[in-house]
């Protein structure tokens, strides 16, 4: 994989990872062996005789499944609703802008409360769409005080609250479903549950899981942001990247394990959950 950046788990156990660079999503089995592509390869292949019901993506990233059906981000300013296994398109929303309607680079996605949380990350904001992708509001705009942003990349949910990574204010903040600021998590620094550009975020059995791009490492902690556990690249067994490459992640709670992007090294990491409050690299898959 080129630049993958974002992964979650589908409804069979089947890992969805977005190959951001080939503008691609990659079906994988939880061994690491490729199902299926969706989406051609602009830069490498003829695609003109793709099939015209054949999804197409313009850099990939942010992903979201509610059963049989898959939510997609892309850099091309939108989000596609696709059918699995095939990627049949359902419905698409956004375009390149500022206002209500637009998008600018979207990266990750949450579904929630019965709708569809983007990072809208350029414009500095979050995004709630229908399931259906009919627009239905935003909330957010660019600073650094609660309920600002700048540039959140992932989301995650415990079903109650959605939590978002806000990446360059090196910080997690916390709102309902409605949007409603609840509290932050964190903030700039090396020490147990403050962070370096925070990316990926991922929330299993009371427990929030943190990438960091930045500051290279894994985090576990209590939903109220109290540090439980931290694993860095060398115990990834990861090379050594300047400026890290840790991007989105996702948990399979049946088969406790944890799913770490690595965009610089095209890895996805395999961390096993172990018990309550632990975690170790269990393998590295390309």
């Amino acid at each position: 994989m080129d630049s993958p950046s974002y992964a979650t788990v589908l409804a069979n156990g089947d890992l969805c990872v977005s190959d951001s660079s080939h503008n691609q999503v990659k079906v994988l089995s939880s061994g690491g062996t490729t199902l299926h592509t969706l989406g051609c390869n602009v830069a490498t292949t003829d695609c003109t005789d793709e099939p015209e019901d054949a999804p197409m993506f313009l850099h990939p990233t942010g992903l979201a499944s509610d059963g049989d059906v898959l939510y997609v981000a892309e850099w091309s300013h939108r989000v596609q609703k696709l059918r699995l296994p095939g990627g049949e398109q359902l419905a698409v929303a956004g375009r390149k802008g500022h206002g209500e309607k637009d998008l600018m680079f979207p990266e990750g996605l949450v579904l929630a409360g019965g709708k569809l949380f983007v990072a809208d990350s350029n414009n500095h904001r979050i995004v709630i769409y229908r399931k259906s992708l009919r627009w239905h509001a935003a909330f957010g705009s660019r600073g650094q005080k609660q309920g600002q942003f700048e540039h959140p990349s992932g989301l995650a949910t415990n079903g109650a609250d959605v939590f978002v990574a806000d990446r360059n204010n090196d910080r997690i903040q916390v709102f309902t479903t409605r949007g409603e600021f609840k509290r932050i998590l964190g903030g700039k620094g090396r020490q147990p549950g403050h962070f370096e550009e925070p990316w990926g975020l991922a929330l299993s059995k009371d427990l929030l899981f943190v990438s960091e791009g930045s500051g290279g490492r894994v985090q576990m902690l209590t939903p109220q942001g109290k540090p439980l556990q931290s694993i860095d690249s060398q115990h990834l067994q990861l090379p050594h990247v300047e400026g890290g490459g840790l991007a989105g992640l996702c948990v399979d709670e049946e088969a406790q394990s944890l799913y770490v992007v690595d965009e610089k090294l095209g890895y996805v990491v395999v961390l096993e959950l172990r018990g309550s409050a632990e975690f170790k690299a269990a393998q590295v898959e390309l």
